[in-house]
């Protein structure tokens, strides 16, 4: 994970925790320690997916993840934050795809909330362009 060197401590301490967690595959930690119940991840992206709400949404498109690459693991970079519970960021998945896929990589960029020291809500975009515009919104409206 990299981030600003004044990003908010809790967030900082999100990060680490969810990057690390998402390297064990325990989805049953996942889904308890670093999602909020009613989390949800909104898909921007002209073929992106349909909203995933929820922590049994959460853990079944998780799970699927996992199967296609078995050694999933992700990486933060902190572009931008509030200084509250609202930061701008590239995601990095990578791992070896199953079977005949091969290596793996995709990434994208994420306006993220967090409340209570979990995800919330994630706004998911295919350029950073875009997803500043919405971090910039999101800043502006609260």
């Amino acid at each position: 994970m990299t981030a600003p060197s004044d990003l908010p401590a809790h967030v900082r301490d999100y990060l680490v925790r969810v990057t690390d967690v998402y390297r064990t595959h325990d989805l049953d930690a996942i889904v308890r320690d670093v999602v909020t119940a009613d989390v949800e991840f909104i898909d921007h992206r002209p073929l992106g997916a349909d909203p995933v709400v929820g922590r049994d949404a959460a853990r079944s498109w998780l799970e699927t993840s996992f199967e296609f690459i078995p050694d999933f693991q992700a990486s933060v970079e902190v572009l931008a934050h509030d200084g509250g519970d609202v930061y701008l960021a590239r995601d990095t998945y990578t791992g070896n795809g199953a079977a005949a896929f091969g290596p793996a990589e995709t990434q994208w960029y994420v306006v993220d909330r967090l409340r209570d020291g979990k995800l919330a809500r994630e706004d998911i975009f295919g350029d950073e362009a875009t997803a500043r515009a919405a971090f910039d919104h999101q800043r502006t409206a609260t």
